[in-house]
């Protein structure tokens, strides 16, 4: 019985060396690198993507569109979804229109979609589009959305100037 918890030490030794010596002569890893851009970006890179994102709008017209959605009786208020694609170039819009929609009591989400290949602001209701038209400095386009019951604006691209 010795014999055998002797050559279990030697292999349990004879392993250990092996590795400690794998481990000692190994090449070092290679450090990582990391490139730090510093500096600011160019003017036509800044001039591109301000003209790119919407601008908010007035709280004036924030006010005017919550005002008038709030004339809408509350049984003929459809749910309302606003979509943007890039919050970067849209969200600030879409937070304003959504304020409205919730100062007037009306059922608003936001949601990004998954591909979006409108220019400029779309309504999917007449009516809907008429008030915003009305009240805002925007100026939306109807388009055909099938959300079953449900109001969509689209804050697509913003045209070129």
């Amino acid at each position: 019985m010795n014999q055998h918890i002797t050559a279990a030490a030697v292999g349990i030794v004879a392993a250990l060396a092996t590795s400690l010596a794998f481990h000692a002569y190994a090449p070092a890893p290679k450090p990582h690198t990391v490139t730090v851009m510093t500096g600011a970006a160019s003017p036509t890179a800044v001039a591109r993507a301000v003209a790119q994102q919407w601008p908010e709008i007035e709280q004036r017209y924030v006010d005017a569109l919550a005002l008038a959605l709030k004339t809408v009786a509350a049984e003929d208020r459809q749910p309302v979804v606003i979509f943007c694609q890039d919050d970067i170039k849209c969200g600030d819009l879409g937070l304003n229109l959504e304020n409205s929609f919730e100062s007037a009591h009306w059922t608003v989400t936001r949601e990004t979609p998954l591909a979006d290949s409108t220019t400029g602001i779309g309504v999917s209701d007449q009516k809907m589009l008429d008030m915003i038209a009305r009240t805002t400095s925007l100026k939306p386009t109807l388009i055909q959305a099938n959300l079953h019951g449900q109001v969509a604006v689209v804050i697509g691209r913003k045209p070129k100037e």
